[in-house]
């Protein structure tokens, strides 16, 4: 309840899909962040946003938009990101990924 409550708080969905496009902005600008991505026009701040949002609430958002596996099979892609360093890819991500 207290994660619904909060979501509600700060302007609802919109409000995190907003703070995840603003996110997403600043992550593709980012060389480092950059090898993880393979397609920067596909829309990661509004996806990202409603999942936390149903994650939050309880209430369908991502799920009615993505098939349930959608999440793992991303990141299963961005492990095999060509733009990765040879000996990383098809890694899973470690903490060095983050810097």
């Amino acid at each position: 309840e207290e994660s619904k409550r909060f979501v509600q708080e700060i302007g609802g969905k919109d409000k995190l899909v907003s703070m995840c496009n603003r996110f997403y902005q600043k992550f593709f600008i980012d060389s480092h962040l950059d090898q993880f991505m393979f397609d920067k026009t596909e829309p990661h701040g509004q996806r990202l946003g409603l999942w936390m949002a149903e994650k939050m609430t309880g209430e369908r958002s991502w799920s009615l938009i993505r098939h349930r596996d959608s999440r793992s099979m991303a990141h299963a892609k961005a492990w095999s990101c060509p733009k990765r360093q040879e000996r990383d890819i098809g890694r899973r991500f470690k903490l060095p990924d983050c810097r």
